[in-house]
């Protein structure tokens, strides 16, 4: 499969979507649909703290255990998920959600963290300010080791357009 850049990331030119693995796909066939997409040269999974409230990065946790430094992982943040509670796109909230989605994928960094959607309630500078991600430790992920978020980014930016050639 080819490769592209997308900032400092290497990725497969083609991304798997994780959005219904752990709801309406079981967790056995979304690792087996997982391997298939490794096999094949894939490099870039993408889901969302809202997917299934936080079901589709539970479900990545276990196969990511095995495959972690043969991917890249993005994930978003915007809507109402239980954990960590709340939705929006304030620091205090970004920080919480990280957190969160860190524990959940069981990882110690999100290689490309994305906002999900605007919120209009939180000016974007605020949202995208440069100290929001900017720290050395969450809560609670991985005792020892540490653990961040890489990257915000809004979706509303869109790369340029490019034929995929899988």
């Amino acid at each position: 499969m080819q490769t592209t850049t997308l900032g400092p990331l290497t990725v497969s030119r083609l991304c798997l979507g994780a959005m219904l693995m752990g709801a309406e796909t079981p967790a056995g066939e979304a690792h087996r649909m997982l391997d298939w997409f490794r096999e094949a040269g894939g490099t870039f999974i993408d889901t969302a703290d809202t997917y299934g409230d936080g079901g589709s990065e539970r479900t990545l946790a276990p196969w990511l255990a095995r495959h972690r430094d043969e991917v890249v992982i993005a994930t978003k943040v915007r809507f109402a998920v239980s954990d960590p509670g709340g939705e929006g796109l304030s620091p205090g909230r970004i920080r919480a959600a990280c957190d969160a989605s860190l524990r959940r994928l069981g990882i110690d960094v999100i290689d490309l963290y994305q906002v999900h959607g605007p919120d209009p309630a939180v000016p974007i500078e605020d949202t995208l300010a440069g100290r929001t991600l900017r720290r050395t430790r969450p809560a609670a992920v991985l005792p020892g080791r540490r653990a961040r978020c890489a990257a915000v980014g809004s979706a509303r930016r869109r790369l340029p357009h490019r034929p995929v050639h899988a």
